[in-house]
Order: C-alpha cells, then structure tokens, then sequence
C-alpha cells in the first residue's frame, strides 16, 4: 500500500455518508501491510496505532462538538508520530506514509459528529486488522 493506492482508492462518501465494504478491503489492505511480518512494514507497532486511536477515542467521549480543537490538532500530532516512527525504522516509510495520506484525507472531510464517527470506525477496523 501506497500514497499513489490511497489517493486512487479513498472515497470521500465514506466520511460524509457511510462507510462501504471498499473501505473495509482498503483498512485491510493497509493493515496487512504494517502487520509484524510484513518485512516491508518491519512490524508497525499495535501501541504505534493505539495511540492515535486513543485520542480518537477520547475526543469521542467528551463529545465531537466541544474537542473540535482537539480533533484539528490530532492531525500534525499523528503526522510527527509518523515522522518519528519512520526515522526510527526507514523501512516503514511506505505504509507510515499511506496511512498518513488516509488520515489526512479524512480528516480533511470532516465537518460533523457523523463525519468524526466514520474516520474513528475506519481507525478501529484498520487496528482490528492489524492484529
């Protein structure tokens, strides 16, 4: 999975409408790709993904309208953890990358609770994958 495969494959109604099974194979396919034996991904760690879910998480529970901030600045958040975990280990760049660019273009979309849901669903089915 690549930058090039997310940008082909990402569809914005999965974040303003509902998520498909598209989708589901594209989380999958990601989380393949950073799974422990890929010796592409060179293992991208499950507390690597459950951190950013974390947050995710807890901006949920305190409730989407009142973390809106918080939400906006989880994106250069995620973006540093990427770039730290990929000067740790360079052979994760690609699939580091490609998850980046599907953060990034979901977040980029949302503009509602309903919008948030989905880019949290599709975190939680790409860690659900991943192990």
């Amino acid at each position: 999975m690549n930058v090039d495969e997310i940008n082909r494959r990402f569809n914005p109604s999965w974040i303003t409408t509902a998520i498909d099974e598209d989708c589901m194979n594209l989380c999958e396919n990601i989380a393949k790709d950073m799974a422990p034996e890929n010796p592409r991904a060179s293992g991208v760690s499950s507390s690597f993904l459950r951190n950013i879910f974390g947050e995710l998480r807890r901006i949920e529970t305190g409730g989407f309208e009142q973390h809106r901030a918080d939400f906006v600045l989880l994106r250069p958040k995620f973006d540093y953890a990427c770039t730290r975990a990929i000067n740790r280990n360079s052979s994760k760049k690609e699939v580091l990358k490609a998850l980046q660019e599907l953060y990034k273009k979901s977040a980029q979309l949302v503009k509602d609770a309903r919008g948030f849901k989905n880019v949290v669903n599709i975190m939680e089915a790409i860690i659900a994958f991943h192990k």
